[in-house]
């Protein structure tokens, strides 16, 4: 990175990321703008995961009889 460009990304996630104003974000250590980063992406990733970490499968849609009919004819194998 180049000069200052570390600490601009930092005030931007402190600012952008997790609301702070500028004089929170300029006062806060680093260790604990991390901190804070990380409990905000895994609040934001609740909904999409299991508690174990893994993403949630996505509900597969069954094919009606008629679907897998038409895939059969058309020589897909089942839909």
């Amino acid at each position: 990175m180049k000069n200052g460009s570390y600490v601009d990304y930092l005030f931007g996630v402190a600012t952008g990321w997790l609301g702070w104003p500028p004089e929170t974000a300029w006062h806060t250590p680093i260790p604990q703008l991390m901190m804070a980063l990380n409990a905000r992406l895994d609040w934001m990733n609740l909904n999409r995961s299991t508690p174990t970490g893994r993403p949630v499968p996505a509900q597969a849609k069954k094919a009606s009889v008629a679907d897998r009919l038409k895939a059969f004819m058309r020589g897909r194998g089942e839909a």
